[in-house]
Order: C-alpha cells, then structure tokens, then sequence
C-alpha cells in the first residue's frame, strides 16, 4: 500500500477541494477505482471518519491527528516549490489562469468563500484568489497581496474573456466555467470596485514557493487584462 502522508493525504485533500473521484483520478495520473480505495484505506487506518455527505467529502472524526498530517504536509509542499502548491483560482479570473502554464490551480465547483476560508485554514490549500471584500476572516492569521483592482461591473467581461494561444493543462482545463450571475452578483456588478487578491497564511507569506507563485498570479493578470480600461494595478 502507498504511503499515507505522500500519496494517500493528497487524494483526500482533492476530494475536498473536488468532490469527483473521477476528477480526482486525472489529477492525480491514476484510476477511479485506487483513488476510492486509498481514500478510504488513509480512512479506515486513521480513523476519519472520511466520506461524502450533502456532497462534500470531510473527514468526521480524529480531527487533531488530521490536522498534524495536513500540516507537514503543507511543509513538504513549500519546500518543493510552487509547483507543487495547492491552490485555487476564482470563477472571474479563468483567462488569467490560462497563463499560468507552470502553476496551475486545482478546479472545484463553487462554493463560496466561506468553504474556500475553511479549505485555506485546515491547510488542504496554500492559497487561493478571492474578493477583498470576502478575503480575511483574521488579518492577523492572514494576509491579502493585491492582483488588480477594476470596476465590479467589469466582472462580466473578465469572465467571458479567452485568451489567444494559451494552452493551459489539464489542470487548468478542469476548472469550471463561471456560472451565471446571482441577484447579489448583478447588484454587485452595478457599483463599488473589486480586488482581486492572493490569500495566504501570514506566517507563510515569504515562503520563497508562495513568493513564486504571487508574482505569476501578477504576471498573469496584466497579461491577461493589460488592455482593458478601467484596471490598476497595485
């Protein structure tokens, strides 16, 4: 049986993040069936209690010992670089991600910031791309490094856009496509600006990894949205 905390812990992380094990089965290079099998083998011999219930897999019990894994495994993570983060991008910014070839974001169905907060704080992700307006449940546990600041009403735009001659991987592609805007989000789109923002742990902020990956996300963008009026720039 393959290692718990190297290859059996990401597969549990996914599905958190995507609850498919079809999906978690192409990110990972293996087949349904293992992702299903060293999901619920981590399970059984950690006590967790892991399953999916209401649609989201969790883990329901040994929570503490969980959490340990989960961070040395975020440790390993940092040390091998930014590569090998886990992170999510937004449902506005798919034309940006495009561009980040070498870094791509895990996809996930949407959620709210709020699952994305729980998923940044039990350490399954590194980072993820969110709203100013919704980023920092703690600034003191938290920090928020500015992408781009537009108009709301240029939401509909980014989102809509493509981006010529890039070819993102299968990481990328997997990212779902915005869904249609809510009543809050066509109230939002007529006032007020947005920021867009990396949200990291505070403590890992300087992480030469989570550095790496902030300045593509920056790059990214201006590639990405450069032409539009309206943009600053931090």
């Amino acid at each position: 049986m393959r290692d718990i905390l190297i290859d059996g812990l990401p597969i549990l992380d996914l599905l958190e993040v995507t609850p498919s094990t079809g999906n978690v089965a192409t990110l990972a290079n293996c087949d349904q069936s293992s992702v299903s099998r060293l999901y619920r083998h981590v399970s059984t011999s950690l006590q967790l209690g892991f399953r999916k219930r209401n649609g989201t897999y969790r883990a329901h019990t040994n929570q503490e010992l969980l959490a340990s894994l989960r961070q040395a495994a975020q440790l390993l993570r940092l040390q091998r670089g930014a590569e090998s983060l886990q992170w999510v991008g937004s449902r506005w910014n798919g034309a940006a991600l495009a561009h980040l070839s070498d870094h791509s974001p895990l996809p996930r169905p949407w959620g709210g910031e709020r699952r994305t907060h729980e998923l940044l704080a039990a350490r399954v992700l590194d980072l993820a791309v969110v709203d100013l307006a919704d980023a920092i449940p703690d600034p003191r546990l938290w920090s928020a490094v500015p992408l781009a600041h537009y108009p709301a009403g240029l939401r509909p735009v980014l989102a809509s856009l493509q981006a010529p001659g890039c070819r993102p991987d299968r990481r990328a592609q997997s990212h779902p496509d915005p869904e249609p805007e809510s009543a809050i989000d066509t109230l939002q789109a007529n006032r007020g600006t947005v920021t867009d923002v990396a949200l990291v742990r505070t403590d890992h902020r300087n992480r030469p990894a989570i550095q790496a990956l902030i300045t593509a996300l920056q790059r990214a963008y201006r590639q990405a949205y450069g032409h539009l009026n309206g943009i600053r720039w931090p």
